[in-house]
């Protein structure tokens, strides 16, 4: 079965979505070609970081399960704040989430309608810098300067490699439901986790990890758990 079909949105989505095709720039940074570049970082990442590395200690490896505590927090902390609220100097991200990903895609219209929309799910150039320059890279320094030079090298691997699965696991979503990708082991429950996330009337206050929910948990930002656990709970 194909990954890709043709979807149904409702007549407000569909004339968003043609806007945002037509106003789409830049020409080079669409479909197949953006996702074999995130690709191509995801692989580069690591071979350098693994080439970077010098006998390491058993004790270094942990900065990869603190690396990814780390990330989690980021994307939560990301999510929640500069792309779902206006923030000084972080503007563009708010319009790119809220204003453009959260108006082509809805709980009811999650799917894109052909490769040329993975421009709408994916991180711009510019998204990409914040995320490695203006967060990852100090906190890489941190490990060099503070832990150690493998550690170091270990946190850029798995930095990188985070926002590449981050971007995938995003993907993954906005496929058709009974694509092989959605039918992926715990698909299904993540899924539905980015899906009511995207119900206008909680996008501002749940489900922010879009890979693996662990700190919605660990903050109380987890939708499904929080109206299990007051059944009487209300979307705003």
């Amino acid at each position: 079965m194909p990954i890709l079909v043709a979807v149904d949105a409702p007549s407000d989505i569909a004339e968003f979505r043609a806007e945002f095709r037509a106003r789409r720039s830049p020409a080079w940074l669409v479909g197949w070609r953006h996702f074999a570049g995130i690709t191509l970082l995801g692989v580069a990442a690591p071979v350098l970081s693994v080439c970077m590395l010098r006998h390491p200690a058993w004790w270094e490896w942990a900065a990869l399960p603190s690396g990814f505590l780390i990330a989690n927090f980021v994307e939560w902390l990301a999510h929640r704040y500069p792309m779902h609220h206006p923030t000084p100097g972080l503007r563009e991200m708010y319009d790119r989430h809220t204003l453009d990903h959260h108006r082509f895609y809805s709980e009811t219209a999650m799917e894109v309608e052909s490769p040329e929309d993975f421009d709408s799910v994916l991180f711009s150039l510019s998204a990409l810098a914040f995320f490695m320059l203006g967060l990852a890279a100090p906190i890489a320094a941190a490990f060099f300067a503070f832990v150690s030079w493998n550690a170091g090298w270990l946190f850029v691997a798995l930095a990188v490699d985070y926002y590449v699965l981050y971007e995938y696991f995003h993907l993954a979503y906005h496929l058709p439901e009974d694509s092989w990708v959605g039918r992926l082991p715990g698909m299904t429950s993540l899924r539905r986790h980015h899906t009511h996330h995207h119900d206008r009337r909680l996008m501002t206050d749940w489900n922010f990890n879009v890979t693996f929910p662990l700190f919605d948990g660990l903050c109380g930002t987890h939708w499904e758990r929080a109206r299990r656990s007051a059944p009487g709970l209300k979307k705003a």
